[in-house]
């Protein structure tokens, strides 16, 4: 579809096409090296979606077979993607959550799917996957919603700056823009619509796989400066306000630590990888925090080894 006509539609139009298989957005945008990259990984996680379904069939379709379905999907996941968390001290109430990480490979995302799938066994649950890696997979998007995964394509900026580096036409630049934007909106009013159903929302702070949990020395440092931040915490939190005053939220920062500093940006395939569960933050406190998106690193940093605070930390 040409670029125009794809920036045309909504958000939801596009995830439509995407799904149906009729669409590449990354080819549209003359990017389908990108897309070729991811195609291995998507491979991967399909078999591991179709091998949860071959090995929960019950007969019955009722609440009770889709929880089960569910533990068995995080059985599965966690033997290919294992993990610890220290999840005693996270309440199971009725409040929605915002659940941010330190995003250092593609594993963490599964082990925190195969998290969702165990300790919130009836909440649905949004995820914010990049443009490629969805592009891979998207086709079994109404098998994951199935078991409560909601998937949301996203084109962050280290792939939007890709597809710069590929496309010199600034008409289709522009699409590309117009289609980002609205993707983004779309993951966001997703986590209104969550946070007042009391599911979940997952968000990256980082936006793409980063090695450390600031970008820079000086992000770390300068809390007055939003220096090198993607604020995707602090968009969250004034759209829930906005639009969800009376939903209880709260915000919880998740540190990942794999097993070794040599780890991949990948799957990392049997690698087992640490979760471990910081200090919550309530919406009324939030919303009395300024830059929020800094505070909030800052606690995911607070259970993190100094090596993983910022790229000239080495200890």
């Amino acid at each position: 579809m040409p670029p125009a006509e794809l920036a045309a539609l909504s958000a939801e139009e596009i995830i439509e096409k995407l799904e149906s298989g009729q669409i590449s957005l990354l080819k549209s945008f003359g990017a389908d090296e990108i897309r070729d990259e991811m195609k291995k990984v998507g491979k991967v996680c399909r078999s591991v979606l179709r091998l949860i379904f071959l090995t929960s069939r019950f007969h019955s379709k009722s609440k009770r077979y889709w929880q089960r379905i569910r533990l068995r999907a995080a059985s599965l996941i966690s033997f290919f993607f294992p993990y610890t968390i220290n999840d005693s001290n996270l309440e199971t109430n009725s409040n929605g959550l915002i659940i941010g990480f330190n995003h250092l490979a593609l594993h963490e995302i599964l082990s925190l799917i195969a998290f969702a799938l165990k300790k919130f066994n009836t909440r649905r649950n949004n995820f914010p996957t990049n443009l490629p890696w969805y592009e891979s997979i998207c086709t079994k998007s109404s098998k994951l919603r199935s078991i409560g995964i909601y998937m949301m394509p996203l084109i962050t900026p280290s792939t939007s700056n890709l597809i710069r580096r590929l496309q010199q036409d600034e008409e289709v630049l522009r699409c590309m823009e117009k289609v980002k934007e609205k993707l983004l909106q779309h993951y966001i009013n997703k986590a209104v619509e969550f946070s007042k159903s009391g599911d979940n929302t997952f968000a990256a702070p980082s936006a793409t796989r980063q090695a450390t949990i600031f970008p820079s020395l000086d992000a770390y440092q300068n809390y007055e400066k939003r220096t090198n931040l993607y604020p995707v915490m602090g968009m969250l939190k004034l759209h829930i306000k906005r639009y969800a005053k009376e939903a209880k939220v709260d915000f919880v920062p998740i540190t990942v630590m794999p097993q070794s500093r040599q780890h991949s940006r990948g799957l990392d395939l049997f690698k087992r990888y640490a979760l471990i569960i910081g200090r919550t933050i309530s919406i009324e406190e939030a919303t009395n925090i300024r830059n929020f998106d800094h505070e909030f690193l800052k606690r995911i940093a607070e259970n993190a080894p100094e090596y993983l605070w910022h790229p000239k930390a080495t200890t």
